[in-house]
């Protein structure tokens, strides 16, 4: 068992002793180690730190493997050890620590700037020395030394030569050489950027950047109204040329769509026969229609033509307020279109307005007037019908009805404010089927001397006009009708008179309530003893009789409802107080009666046991049951 517990320990102690190790270390590679650094030495190799003696342990020694040795021993101090120079251990003097070398002005390093402190306590390579000498060859622009990057330091006599960096060019004596006083002598030549010249200018374009040497890039640019084609950007090369080395973008003038042309209208793209920039398209409305917006089209920058204009229909209507003698009438709704008229078949020259819908005219300025006097020609079937109404900007009034014919006809009418305060007006036209329109003109107020003018709709209020027109004419008869629960004042019926007024002015009235019902009761009230009947107010005519229980034991009372009889709301009033007044009285006798009559039945007298103090009632809480006489 003894024997047992110490192999235990000893496993415990192998295992213990494992984790102390590193795993990670490289294999020992004495060779390359001596190869890197000749005075460089190996210390014992070993697996655990029990292989190491003394405070040493087995520890990782980069190409030299697991090795024995103490990580807390210090190298020698080396400072005050270089001669013409300084040694600097900014790490101490622990395994692993450098100590830096650096040589005073004048001297150059011979040996390895960078000394390492290594397991057996010294410094790594040789012992390094600042010697008298040049020092590395100076810098030049656009040129450097061509030297072996080993050499740290020249002596008298030695020389050193410089070339131009690529993308550069010079001249001179590019060797310089040190000196006696371990001073270089001076550089005598220049390297400078190689020019690749100014690049090709383009046609329709130019180019951005003034510097054209090595490295520098220009960017070209097209002129407004072209696209480039080709690489924007080229750089000058090393070589001194220009990159990329074919021939410079082009730029290509920018061309538009085919215009389109105006509905109503045509497009003449004879001065654009290339569509190209810059060049101008007219536009031109068809006969019977003017022009809103520009007649012409430029080509821009953007590849457009810009707005296309507008072909109103145009309606030789002779408004001599306006600046034109045509009236430019605006389609707001419907199908009107400007069409040819024979002027053979209807003695009317050119062109004539057709459609079923609504045209508006500019405004017209009144000048102060109410009215202007205004003809037009029309022309439809039996069926069509058009009205004229009057148009402020915000509100419309319709001022006159026509109905077109198969011939042609000259209407007049009068173009009136919608409000007193307008100073201008519109004239709006709202046909109902197919209508032609032609000959729209304003006329001397005294050419509608006579004219009848038509009555505006009347409104109803609770009621309703028959039949119900924006428009009336005169002679023209309606009829009035109110809702129900009103009373018609005024007339049944009215005429539109020439003057634009109705013959009636009805008012719709709400019918009052006439008569109001009261029913009276007459109550006859019994008690047991008696049958004691009293009255009700009123005169009975018809007896419905009902049987109720008043409130002094259940005796039943009979009444009979009065016929109805108008009263005002204050005699109502007076009759029900009275009623109640009379019912209570009633009432109370009513009860008194009956306790009397209730006393002598069990034998009781107005004298009790105990003063103050009523007479205990039947020890079985049942209340007696009347008696009733019929």
């Amino acid at each position: 068992m003894l024997h047992n517990k110490k192999i235990v320990a000893v496993v415990i102690l192998i295992c213990a002793v494992c984790l102390t190790t590193s795993q990670d270390c490289q294999a020992r590679d004495e060779a390359a180690a001596i190869a890197e650094d000749p005075t460089r030495e190996c210390r014992k190799e070993c697996l655990i730190n029990a292989d190491c003696t003394g405070n040493k342990s087995c520890l990782c020694d980069d190409k030299c493997g697991l090795s024995c040795y103490n990580p807390d021993a210090e190298c020698p101090d080396l400072t005050g050890t270089l001669a013409n120079g300084v040694v600097s251990m900014p790490d101490g003097r622990k395994y692993g620590a450098k100590a830096k070398h650096t040589c005073n002005g004048g001297y150059y390093r011979v040996g390895i700037e960078k000394r390492i402190c290594r397991s057996t306590r010294k410094w790594s390579h040789v012992q390094t020395n600042c010697t008298r000498g040049c020092d590395l060859p100076p810098s030049a622009d656009g040129a450097y030394a061509d030297t072996d990057p080993d050499i740290l330091g020249y002596q008298p006599g030695q020389t050193v030569t410089y070339k131009c960096n690529t993308g550069y060019e010079g001249a001179g004596n590019f060797m310089i050489n040190c000196q006696t006083d371990y001073e270089w002598s001076p550089i005598n030549f220049y390297c400078q950027r190689k020019n690749c010249g100014a690049p090709e200018t383009i046609s329709n374009g130019a180019y951005t950047g003034t510097s054209f040497l090595f490295g520098d890039s220009i960017t070209y640019y097209c002129n407004t109204g072209y696209d480039i084609s080709g690489t924007a950007t080229r750089k000058c090369m090393a070589d001194a040329k220009w990159l990329p080395e074919e021939a410079p973008p082009t730029c290509k003038i920018r061309t538009c769509q085919a215009p389109k042309a105006p509905k109503n209208g045509t497009v003449d793209t004879s001065t654009a026969p290339d569509l190209e920039y810059n060049q101008i398209v007219t536009y031109k409305c068809d006969t019977g229609y003017k022009m809103q917006g520009s007649n012409t089209g430029t080509c821009d920058e953007n590849g457009s033509w810009g707005a296309v204009p507008t072909c109103l229909v145009a309606i030789e209507c002779g408004f001599e307020e306006l600046a034109t003698s045509t009236c430019g009438y605006t389609v707001v709704s419907g199908t009107f279109a400007r069409t040819y008229t024979d002027p053979d078949s209807t003695g009317l020259p050119g062109y004539a307005l057709v459609g079923n819908g609504k045209i508006r005219s500019g405004a017209l300025p009144l000048a102060g007037n109410d009215e202007q006097c205004m003809s037009v020609a029309i022309k439809g079937t039996s069926k069509d019908e058009l009205v004229a109404y009057a148009y402020n900007g915000a509100e419309t009034e319709a001022i006159w009805p026509f109905s077109a014919s198969t011939d042609w006809k000259t209407e007049k009418f009068k173009l009136k404010k919608v409000k007193s305060a307008d100073t201008e007006v519109q004239l709006e036209l709202v046909a109902t089927g197919d209508v032609e329109l032609d000959n729209i003109k304003t006329l001397s107020s005294s050419d509608c001397d006579g004219l009848d003018t038509p009555c505006a709709k009347q409104t109803l209020d609770h009621g309703k006009v028959d039949p119900e027109k924006d428009l009336y004419i005169k002679d023209e008869a309606v009829t009035y009708l109110c809702d129900n629960g009103y009373t018609l004042e005024g007339g049944s019926t009215g005429t539109c008179k020439a003057d634009g007024s109705w013959t009636t002015t009805p008012v719709c009235k709400s019918t009052p309530i006439t008569n109001t019902s009261l029913e009276t009761p007459t109550t006859t009230t019994s008690d047991i003893e008696g049958r004691v009947e009293k009255p009700g107010s009123g005169t009975s005519s018809t007896s419905t009789s009902t049987s109720t229980t008043d409130s002094t034991g259940g005796k039943p009372t009979s009444s009979t409802p009065s016929p109805h009889v108008p009263f005002p709301s204050w005699a109502i009033a007076i009759i029900v107080i009275a009623l109640l007044a009379f019912g209570g009285i009633g009432g109370y006798f009513g009860y008194k009666a009956f306790s009397n009559s209730k006393g002598k039945d069990k034998g009781y007298t107005s004298a009790t046991p105990e003063a103050g103090r009523a007479p205990s009632p039947p020890s079985n809480n049942v209340a007696p049951t009347p008696t009733t006489t019929v």
